[in-house]
C-alpha cells in the first residue's frame, strides 16, 4: 500500500505504464521521446489543474507593498491575481509580472494593495490527493493522445472522476467553513452599498 505521495518519477512511470511503455529508473533518462512527452503532459495537466485555484495554492488577502519605484512586482510563480474586498474599488490586472492599475493607466501605486493570489506549486509541494488526480488525468490524456488504444488504457474517465472527487473533498476539508468565519466577508455583507 502506497503511504507516501507520488513522486514525479512515479507519476511519469504511471503515465508510461498506462500507455504500455517501459518505465524509467530516474528522471535523468528523459532523453527518450516517450518519457519526455510523458513528463511534459504531467506538467501541462498540473498547470491546468492548479490554474483553477485551490486551497493549497491560493493565498487570500495577501498584502503587496509598492517598491521604491512605486510598482508592485508579482512573484514569478503567479498564475492569477484578484483584488480582495479591501482593494475592490480598483481595477487591477497583471502585466509583465507587475500589477497594473486600469483606472489610472499606471504601474504606480501609493500604498499597499490586497490581492488573492494563485501560485504554481512544484510537484513535491502538492498535496497527495492533487498528485494522484493530476497523475491519473495526465495518464489518460497522454494515452489518448499517443496511441488511443483501448487495450493499453488502464485508466478510464471513471477513474479520473473518482480521483477528482477525492481531490475536491480533500480541498474542501482545508478551506475555512462558513461565510462569517472570515471577518472580511462578514464586514462586506454588513457594509454593502445601498
Amino acid at each position: 500500500m502506497l503511504t507516501t505521495p507520488y513522486t514525479e518519477l512515479e507519476a511519469v512511470n504511471l503515465i508510461l505504464r498506462n500507455d504500455g511503455e517501459a518505465t524509467l529508473a530516474s528522471l535523468d533518462e528523459l532523453g527518450l521521446d516517450e518519457a519526455a512527452d510523458a513528463q511534459a503532459t504531467l506538467r501541462d495537466v498540473s498547470l491546468a489543474v492548479q490554474s483553477d485555484g485551490w486551497s493549497f495554492n491560493t493565498d487570500f488577502q495577501r498584502k503587496f507593498t509598492p517598491n521604491v519605484d512605486g510598482e508592485i512586482v508579482l512573484p514569478s510563480d503567479t498564475l492569477w491575481v484578484r483584488p480582495t474586498y479591501r482593494s475592490a474599488h480598483k481595477q487591477l490586472v497583471e502585466r509583465g509580472r507587475k500589477l497594473y492599475d486600469l483606472d489610472n493607466n499606471s504601474y504606480s501605486f501609493n500604498g499597499p494593495i490586497y490581492l488573492d493570489v494563485c501560485s504554481m506549486m512544484d510537484w513535491q509541494d502538492l498535496p497527495a490527493a492533487a498528485r494522484v488526480y493530476i497523475a491519473v488525468r495526465a495518464a489518460r490524456e497522454y494515452q489518448a493522445d499517443s496511441t488511443g488504444s483501448a487495450k493499453h488504457n488502464s485508466f478510464t474517465e471513471t477513474d479520473e472522476m473518482r480521483a477528482e472527487a477525492t481531490f475536491r473533498r480533500a480541498d474542501r476539508r482545508t478551506r475555512p467553513r462558513g461565510f462569517f468565519r472570515n471577518p472580511v466577508n462578514a464586514r462586506m455583507l454588513i457594509r454593502r452599498p445601498i
